[in-house]
């Protein structure tokens, strides 16, 4: 069984938009034309398709979601309970915590490698990948309407640079 730390994108399966600047390094260049439009986002309460291999983002499991199918578990790309839990109580804004989780996550290199290596081996015995959370859309299907954790793994594997780390 693959370990996969994470993946990214939409519910209905249609790629979200690129958000400039795009990495430009050979590694995420070519993972993102190979697998880019492979990778998707979506909340661990909304169904999948039984060909995508779905990852929750958590440090833990929930033991009320029994109701809700995924593959795997991975904390190892969740962000710090402690910083979540500031952003929920409205102690630090969204793009302060948006910027801080991508610093932890650009801080380790080999981290992203892992992770785009695992993501691989994932989809060639998948359609899809799709990396969960537990934040519901305002508009089901429409990832781009919620402020969460998947779609900045998804634009670190991808190589894209979110709009609210950018902004900095």
């Amino acid at each position: 069984m693959v370990s996969l730390l994470a993946v990214p994108r939409r519910d209905t399966g249609v790629p979200l938009p690129s958000s400039p600047p795009l990495l430009s390094d050979p590694e995420s260049v070519r993972f993102r034309w190979r697998f880019g439009h492979r990778v998707h986002t979506g909340s661990v309460f909304r169904p999948r398709p039984k060909t995508t291999y779905s990852i929750l983002l958590a440090q833990a499991p929930r033991l009320d979601l029994d109701l809700y199918h995924y593959h795997q578990l991975a904390p190892g790309l969740a962000p710090h309970p402690h910083a979540l839990a500031a952003y929920r109580a409205g102690v630090i804004s969204w793009e302060d915590f948006a910027r801080r989780y991508w610093s932890e996550l650009s801080a380790f290199p080999s981290l992203r490698t892992r992770a785009r290596r695992q993501i691989a081996t994932i989809l060639t015995l998948y359609m899809s990948a799709t990396l969960l959370g537990m934040e519901l859309p305002q508009v089901p299907g429409e990832e781009t309407s919620i402020r969460c954790v998947r779609r900045l793994v998804h634009a670190w594997l991808v190589g894209e640079t979110p709009l609210e780390v950018s902004c900095a």
